[in-house]
């Protein structure tokens, strides 16, 4: 589980601040991998949107993961 979240994170960081999306889809692959009954990761959701978003500009599935991510974090 440990290794999952730092997948993500890893994902998340070079999506978000230096802004390369070229290993991102290795990592959240390995992220999940690492850890399949994990979901709804935050980190591993804005890493995914920023790579959808750059590579496809497919923006509605980019919000689908994000809200679903939020929602899993709120909780019911």
């Amino acid at each position: 589980m440990e290794r999952s979240r730092r997948l993500a994170l890893a994902a998340y960081l070079g999506a978000t601040v230096t802004g390369d999306l070229r290993n991102v889809p290795q990592l959240l692959e390995d992220a999940r991998q690492a850890d399949p009954e994990q979901r709804g990761s935050l980190a591993a959701a804005v890493a995914a949107s920023y790579h959808l978003l750059g590579a496809a500009g497919d923006i509605d599935t980019a919000h689908h993961l994000l809200v679903g991510a939020i929602e899993m974090k709120q909780g019911p």
